[in-house]
């Protein structure tokens, strides 16, 4: 399928395994270079290095979203590398110790923080000025990867109801 993001420039957070890793696979199959930002060095570089080989430019770039810091180095550093962003996937979250029955208001405005909003890519003036085009807004897929990990503590603790 040709979805014409052909020599496109995505910015994907969480990229290095599961979800993001998926997506950034199947962009790259439709020819749109990367950067790819996620915690492990080894693990990013592994999955550049694949995306890699399927013709395209994949730029690892190891960070730690939880800061804003950490955010706003992935973004400069990625324009800098690709030339510009057309497409940002903001993929990062994943689950936090703890159970939907012990979590406090602090913890639920941290994993909301961290998964919905990144600190710095969660508000679009912040990466704005990067992209190269105004036709391909930002896709944000946080949310399913939050009800997800929701829905398992769920099923885990059933019985508090």
């Amino acid at each position: 399928m040709d979805l014409g993001l052909k020599n496109k420039n995505a910015l994907i957070t969480g990229g290095s395994q599961g979800i993001g890793f998926a997506i950034a696979k199947a962009l790259a199959e439709e020819g749109c270079n990367m950067a790819i930002g996620a915690r492990g060095r080894e693990r990013i570089d592994q999955a550049a290095t694949e995306l890699s080989k399927l013709g395209v430019k994949a730029v690892p770039i190891a960070v730690d979203f939880t800061t804003e810091e950490g955010c706003r180095a992935f973004v400069e550093n990625a324009v800098a590398a690709l030339g510009g962003c057309d497409i940002l996937v903001n993929n990062v979250g994943g689950t936090i110790p703890g159970t939907l029955w012990t979590f406090t208001v602090e913890k639920w405005r941290e994993i909301i923080d961290y998964a919905v909003t990144c600190p710095d890519l969660g508000r679009p003036a912040n990466v704005a000025k990067y992209f190269k085009s105004s036709s391909i807004a930002p896709l944000r897929l946080s949310l399913p990867k939050i009800l997800s990990g929701l829905d398992s503590h769920c099923k885990g603790e059933s019985s508090h109801h």
